[in-house]
């Protein structure tokens, strides 16, 4: 009987010392529902898995995501130690930024602010904090949601709203996608990037990318097409964009030809691929 105890307590403790990888992306289940049903791209950033890397430090504790910083600013909460997972959605009518964290002292309470210029606005019972043009919203599921103050009362209107309901086929392509650090998916990319709008994203059906960020910038993005063609013409467009870059780069800009020559176009069949593997500075260069 004793060895039968002991032998539990071992399989016990190997049990807890082997915490289960996650096998795949997926959106926090406290964000998901709370996506309105017209965004059409959605992008998600895992603060939780970025510590202890060269990005955490020289890019969320250091303050150089204008997303974080601005809920900084707003909230007087410092993104570094209180969010986990940051979610964009964006629609025709605007963007919505949704945070996951442990806001304050207590989870899934309201934190106490102290942020000079900060207004409350009591609607429907929620409080929504205003700064400057920026409006933050707390949910005692220990949700932070950042954007226009009418997209943040929409928020609330659509958990009453018959019929509404997040993007089921987007949320779901989420899941197709590996476990790294930042993910997007978008029925249009054009409605994200306006730059994109042109033969790239025309006739796109469906856009998908995902990124590692634990000592460079190794990434994928894939694009459907309505049929081959058309991948091909959008191949050939963005090698020709690449091939004008780097010209310019020869003489001026040695970082932008370093994430240059990591950057590949592929096509196969109605299918675009493009795969970056270049350094963390390149980072600063895709933003820009």
């Amino acid at each position: 009987m004793r060895s039968a105890t002991i032998i539990a307590l071992i399989c016990l403790a190997a049990a807890a010392g082997c915490r289960r990888q996650p096998t795949h992306a997926r959106i926090d289940a406290a964000i998901a529902p709370l996506i309105p049903s017209s965004a059409n791209v959605l992008a998600g950033l895992r603060i939780d898995r970025l510590q202890q890397t060269p990005f955490f430090e020289a890019y969320v504790a250091g303050r150089r995501i204008k997303a974080l910083e601005r809920f900084r600013q707003t909230t007087g909460l410092d993104p570094a130690n209180d969010i986990w997972e940051v979610v964009l959605a964006s629609s025709p009518s605007g963007s919505l930024l949704f945070f996951r964290g442990k806001f304050g002292g207590q989870f899934g309470l309201e934190p106490r602010f102290d942020v000079p210029g900060m207004q409350r606005s009591n609607y429907k019972g929620y409080y929504i904090l205003v700064k400057d043009s920026a409006a933050v919203l707390f949910l005692n599921s220990g949700v932070a949601i950042a954007g226009k103050v009418a997209g943040l009362q929409s928020v609330i209107d659509n958990r009453d709203k018959a019929g509404e309901s997040p993007p089921q086929d987007l949320i779901a392509k989420v899941e197709t996608l590996p476990p790294d650090h930042a993910w997007l998916v978008a029925r249009n990319p054009g409605t994200l990037v306006p730059a994109l709008a042109g033969s790239f994203s025309r006739n796109v059906t469906g856009v998908a990318a995902h990124a590692n960020l634990a000592t460079g910038v190794d990434a994928s993005l894939t694009a459907q097409y309505s049929n081959a063609g058309q991948a091909r013409q959008a191949r050939d467009t963005i090698r020709g964009a690449i091939a004008l870059f780097r010209a310019r780069a020869l003489q001026t800009d040695t970082g932008l030809l370093r994430t240059l020559d990591g950057l590949q176009a592929e096509c196969s069949q109605s299918t675009l691929t493009l795969s970056l593997s270049a350094p963390l500075s390149s980072f600063d260069l895709l933003v820009r």
